[in-house]
């Protein structure tokens, strides 16, 4: 049997099928984020404050269910993404005030507090940010010349720079001031957004479900190869 070869346009067909369902992952990932931290650090920071009265005891508790519902959410969401995620093991809910104190004893749920304050919302805050930047260079480029001379004042797109750095005869001073190499320019930075595009959408998919699944589900001795679609592809 001959050894399997690896084919770049097989590659680039899968990124480019799949910059829907990246993007369906890291775009709603900050909103849904920035809804958790908020909540989720109002309600431990008013718990963590108040315990030495006792009062943030039964307010804590609350704090790590609301944390384990995001984090379902989370695992959701990486599911539907293509990632295998196993479902944790929660300690056992008990009745009465009694049960509800023991919440904080889970160590699963204060995993899932940590995850979803401190590495969840920063990491999707930087994937939501990187993804946005290559479609705002992708759609402000190739549409350039339709808009730009909309824009009030002198606008530099800094390409006359670029070309007055090249060796003298290389390119005219007409040239490098002209609307042309502007234009030249523009389009094909957005051009060259709009082609990596796939590829910048799935490395931050990738690094939101390897995180999740790090730290929401997959345990020791999972095989990466498990993944059925996603980044493992």
């Amino acid at each position: 049997m001959s050894e399997p070869t690896w084919n770049p346009g097989r590659r680039r067909a899968g990124l480019l099928a799949g910059l829907g369902r990246d993007l369906g992952l890291v775009l709603p990932g900050l909103f849904v984020s920035l809804i958790a931290f908020v909540v989720l650090l109002t309600i431990a920071v008013v718990g963590i404050s108040t315990a030495i009265i006792w009062i943030g005891v039964v307010v804590l508790p609350l704090a790590l269910l609301l944390a384990g519902w995001f984090a379902g959410v989370s695992r959701s969401r990486v599911r539907a993404w293509g990632a295998v995620l196993p479902e944790p093991e929660y300690a056992p809910a008990r009745p009465g005030l009694r049960g509800w104190v023991r919440t904080m004893a889970d160590p699963r749920r204060w995993l899932d507090l940590a995850f979803e304050v401190l590495i969840a919302f920063p990491l999707r805050v930087t994937t939501w940010a990187l993804t946005m930047t290559w479609i705002g260079v992708a759609l402000g480029g190739l549409t350039w010349p339709l808009w730009a001379h909309f824009i009030p004042g002198e606008r530099d797109s800094g390409i006359r720079w670029i070309l007055a750095a090249l060796p003298d005869g290389w390119v005219s001073d007409s040239f490098a001031a002209s609307l042309t190499a502007e234009y030249l320019w523009m389009v094909g930075l957005g051009l060259v957004a709009l082609l990596t595009l796939p590829l910048v959408a799935r490395m931050c998919a990738g690094i939101d479900a390897a995180a999740t699944r790090a730290a929401l589900g997959g345990g020791p001795g999972t095989d990466p190869r498990e993944w059925n679609g996603g980044g493992a592809r």
